[in-house]
C-alpha cells in the first residue's frame, strides 16, 4: 500500500508541480543575495566587503552587483550625489549587463540618471541615462519601469518653472515655437497618463499630471493647469507622496501668482517650501523662496518679503553653480533685496515727511523754515565729517587688531610646527633607537627574564612611539601636508565619524581646489577641526554637514548640524571660538553664526584668495 501511495504522489501532476516550484525557488534563492544587502543604508563598506569576498569565491555576479549597489547607496548617503556613487553604480550596471538582466539594467540606469539630474550642469548626461533606462525596461516588458524612466526623461527635458526665475509666459520671443513644443509635449505626456490609468499606477499618474500642468502654463491655459494640478495633489495626498505633493503645491502657487492672486498663492508656495525642506532638496529652496518673497512684496509686507529674499539668497549662496547663470541669479538676488529695503525705507521716509510737513506748516513761517533748513544742512555736513573721521579711526583700529592677530597666529603655528618636528625627529628617533637596542641585545638576557622584562618593555616602547605619532599628527596633520586641503578635510570627517558613530558626518566639495599656501590651508583646517569638536561636545546633533565651495576669488566653508542650537547673542567666546575668529580674521575673511534654540546651527566662513595668491 505504501508503494502505491508513493507512486500516486510521484505521478500526480499537482504534487509534481509543487516539487518543481520548490526546487525553482531554492535555485533562485541560491543565485540572488538577500535584497537587504543593497536596500539597507546601514551597512558599512567593511561589512559590504565581507559579502563581496564570499560572492567572488562563488563567482556570483548577481551578488557582486548587489554589493556594488549597496556601496553606491552608502557613498550617496555620506557624500551626496557625485562621482563616488556613480562609480559603484556603473560597476553594478556592468555585472547586470553581463547577466543580460534588462530589468535591473533599466533600474540602475535610472539611479545613475537621478544622480546626475541632481546637478543642472550634468542634466544632459541624466537625459542620456534615462533614455537607456526606458529602452531596457521596454525590452524587459516592465511597463511601469519604462513609464517611470520616461517621466524622469521628460521632466529633465522640460524647461520647468523650478529652474527659471523668469516667468516665460510674458516673454514674446519665439512664442509660437514654444507653443508648438508645449503642445507636442502635452500630447506625449497625455498618452503616458492614459497608460498609467490602464496599469493603475497612481503615483506615476500624479507625476504625469504635474508635467501636464507645466505645459498648460506654457500654453497660457491657466484654468486647465489648475484643474490638472488639483488632481495631482489629490493623488499625492492619498499616496502620502510628499515629494510629488511638494512639486504640485509649488506649481499651483506659481500659477496663482501669475494670475495676480498673491495671497492664495502664498498658501501653496509655503506648503511646497515646507515639504521641500523635509525632503532636503536644497537646489529648489531658492526658486521657491523667491516667488514667496515677491508675493509678500506685492502685498506690501516688506518685512516678510525681506526675510524670504534673504533665505533665497542664502540657499543660492550655499548651492551656487559656477556657470554664468548662477552668477546672474546671485546678482539678481542682491538687486531684489536692495529694492525691497529701498521700498520699505521710502515708505518710512514718506511718513516722516508728512508729519514734518504738517508740523512746519502749523508752527513755522517761511523765514524760520529757511533758517532751519540752513541749520539742518550745516549739521548734516558736520555729521558727515564726523562720520568720515570715525570710519578712519575704526580702520586704524582694525589694522592694529589685525597686526596683533597675525602675530598671535604666527606664533601659534610656528610653535606647533616646531613641537611636531621635535617630537618626530627627537623623541620619536630616540624611542626607535631604544627599541632597536633592546631587540639587538635581548639574546644576551636569559630566556627566563625575556617574558618578564624584555617583552613588556618592547610593548611600552611601541605604545610610546604610537602616541608620539598621534601627537605629532595632531600638531601637523599628515594628510594636509601630503594630499592637500580637500583630502585632509575628508579624512577629518571620516575620523570624526569613527570617533562618534552616533553622528553622521557628511563632507562635500564643489569646484576645483586652488593652490593654497601651507599657512592658509593649516589655519582653515584648524577652524573646521574646532567647529567639528564643538558640534561633538555641545550640539547633541545626529548629523553634521561640511561643505566647501571653491570660487576663483574666494573659498566658502559651511558647517551645519541638526542639534539643539543656541542663541548667538548669548554666546560666550571661549578659547575655541576665539581661535576661530583670530584665524579667519588673519586670512581677511568673515565668519557668520546662524542658529536658533532647537533648530540646529550653521557656521559660514568666507575667505578671499587674494592673500593666498600673493
Amino acid at each position: 500500500m505504501n508503494f502505491y501511495f508513493n507512486k500516486c504522489l510521484l505521478f500526480n501532476p499537482f504534487f509534481r508541480g509543487i516539487i518543481l516550484l520548490c526546487l525553482l525557488h531554492h535555485a533562485l534563492c541560491a543565485q540572488s543575495p538577500p535584497k537587504s544587502i543593497a536596500d539597507s543604508i546601514n551597512y558599512t563598506p567593511e561589512e559590504i566587503d565581507v559579502f563581496a569576498q564570499d560572492y567572488k569565491k562563488q563567482n556570483n555576479l548577481r551578488g557582486l552587483a548587489w554589493c556594488e549597489e549597496a556601496e553606491a547607496r552608502y557613498n550617496f548617503r555620506v557624500f551626496g550625489p557625485g562621482r563616488y556613487p556613480v562609480e559603484h553604480y556603473t560597476k553594478a550596471l556592468g555585472y547586470f549587463e553581463t547577466l543580460n538582466d534588462q530589468k535591473n539594467i533599466g533600474r540602475v540606469n535610472k539611479l545613475i540618471g537621478d544622480n546626475y539630474d541632481a546637478d543642472p550642469i550634468y542634466r544632459k548626461l541624466a537625459i542620456n541615462y534615462y533614455h537607456k533606462a526606458m529602452l531596457a525596461h521596454e525590452k524587459a516588458g516592465n511597463v511601469s519601469g519604462a513609464i517611470d524612466a520616461e517621466l524622469a526623461l521628460l521632466k529633465a527635458q522640460i524647461d520647468n518653472p523650478f529652474d527659471k526665475e523668469e516667468d516665460k509666459l510674458g516673454n514674446e520671443v519665439d512664442a509660437q515655437k514654444r507653443q508648438k513644443e508645449a503642445e507636442s509635449m502635452y500630447q506625449r505626456i497625455d498618452k503616458i497618463a492614459q497608460r498609467c490609468k490602464k496599469i493603475e499606477g497612481h503615483e506615476l499618474l500624479a507625476r504625469a499630471y504635474v508635467l501636464q500642468a507645466q505645459q498648460l502654463m506654457t500654453m497660457q491655459r491657466s484654468m486647465e493647469a489648475l484643474q490638472v494640478i488639483d488632481l495631482s495633489l489629490e493623488l499625492a495626498k492619498g499616496l502620502n507622496a510628499g515629494d510629488i505633493a511638494a512639486d504640485a503645491s509649488v506649481l499651483k502657487g506659481l500659477i496663482l501668482k501669475n494670475n495676480k492672486q498673491a495671497r492664495q498663492a502664498l498658501e501653496y508656495l509655503e506648503e511646497g517650501l515646507r515639504l521641500t525642506r523635509s525632503y532636503k532638496k536644497r537646489p529648489r529652496l531658492y526658486n521657491i523662496s523667491l516667488p514667496i518673497a515677491e508675493c509678500y512684496q506685492s502685498l506690501g509686507q516688506y518685512e516678510a518679503a525681506t526675510r524670504y529674499y534673504k533665505e533665497a539668497y542664502r540657499s543660492r549662496h550655499l548651492s551656487a553653480n559656477r556657470d554664468a547663470l548662477s552668477s546672474a541669479r546671485y546678482l539678481d538676488d542682491e538687486r531684489k533685496l536692495d529694492d525691497t529695503e529701498r521700498d520699505r525705507t521710502e515708505l518710512q521716509k514718506n511718513k516722516r515727511r508728512q508729519n514734518t510737513f504738517l508740523l512746519v506748516v502749523g508752527l513755522l513761517a517761511l523765514a524760520l523754515a529757511l533758517l532751519a533748513f540752513s541749520l539742518f544742512k550745516g549739521r548734516k555736513r558736520d555729521k558727515t565729517i564726523n562720520k568720515q573721521q570715525k570710519i578712519i579711526d575704526q580702520q586704524r583700529i582694525r589694522e592694529l587688531e589685525y597686526e596683533n592677530t597675525r602675530n598671535l597666529v604666527d606664533a601659534q603655528e610656528k610653535e606647533r610646527h616646531r613641537t611636531a618636528r621635535e617630537l618626530h625627529d627627537g623623541l620619536g628617533a630616540m624611542l626607535s633607537r631604544i627599541k632597536h637596542f633592546v631587540e639587538a641585545n635581548s639574546n644576551k638576557i636569559p630566556a627566563s627574564n625575556t617574558e618578564e622584562f624584555i617583552d613588556p618593555l618592547k610593548q611600552y616602547i611601541d605604545e610610546a612611539c604610537s602616541e608620539t605619532r598621534v601627537v605629532s599628527n595632531n600638531l601637523q596633520p599628515y594628510a594636509l601636508t601630503k594630499f592637500g586641503f580637500t583630502v585632509a578635510l575628508e579624512d577629518l570627517a571620516t575620523k570624526s565619524q569613527r570617533a562618534q558613530p552616533g553622528i553622521d558626518f557628511n563632507f562635500q566639495h564643489y569646484g576645483e581646489e586652488p593652490v593654497l599656501s601651507p599657512e592658509s590651508s593649516s589655519m582653515l583646517y584648524r577652524v573646521v577641526q574646532e567647529l567639528l569638536n564643538n558640534a561633538i561636545k555641545h550640539s547633541k546633533a545626529t548629523q553634521v554637514d561640511v561643505q566647501v565651495f571653491y570660487d576663483p576669488d574666494k573659498i566658502d566653508i559651511s558647517v551645519e548640524d541638526n542639534g539643539q542650537g543656541f542663541d548667538p547673542n548669548t554666546l560666550k567666546p571661549g578659547n575655541g571660538l576665539g581661535n576661530i575668529r583670530y584665524r579667519v580674521e588673519y586670512l581677511r575673511g568673515q565668519v557668520t553664526w546662524d542658529s536658533q534654540p532647537g533648530h540646529g546651527a550653521t557656521v559660514m566662513i568666507t575667505v578671499p584668495l587674494t592673500k593666498q595668491e600673493n
